[in-house]
């Protein structure tokens, strides 16, 4: 780790970093894909974790949507604030694809397609943050392996 940075890193594995460059690609590649239906089978999603139209009674859905949804933000502020560069930029923008998705069900299909389309752009950032941390990760383990052979 480069001695400027105090703070641990979330991301600290090339693996972990493939994987998820690998995760933000899928999450843009399906946004994108949700954009047209005609091509593939999709189903309809609400975006909701607990949707209206299931079994159990509405006030229990609104609940467990608000519960949840509450959890997956403070989880990823507080992961965010123990994050460094690029990982906060990859939390952020995947708190804000978590917390975005229940709206396009509220809003007019066109808005609808202009937040798909931003989950999209997010995406690509994300994957682009991964990369960066891919890439300096293998620096980082070029140097120390050039340190241990001076050694």
């Amino acid at each position: 780790m480069p001695a400027n940075n105090s703070k641990p890193q979330l991301i600290s594995t090339r693996r972990g970093a493939a994987f998820a460059a690998c995760y933000a690609a899928y999450l843009s590649i399906a946004s994108l894909r949700s954009l047209y239906p005609h091509v593939h089978h999709a189903h309809s999603s609400s975006g909701w974790a607990f949707p209206f139209d299931s079994f159990y009674p509405h006030w229990l859905s609104v609940l467990l949507n608000i519960s949840t949804y509450f959890l997956f933000t403070w989880t990823l502020v507080h992961l965010a604030i123990e994050a460094r560069h690029e990982e906060r930029v990859y939390l952020v923008i995947l708190m804000a694809r978590i917390l975005i998705s229940p709206v396009k069900s509220l809003v007019s299909m066109t808005n609808a397609a202009w937040i798909t389309w931003a989950q999209f752009f997010g995406g690509v950032v994300m994957t682009v943050a991964a990369l960066i941390l891919y890439r300096d990760l293998t620096t980082e383990g070029d140097t120390a392996s050039e340190g241990n052979a001076q050694d």
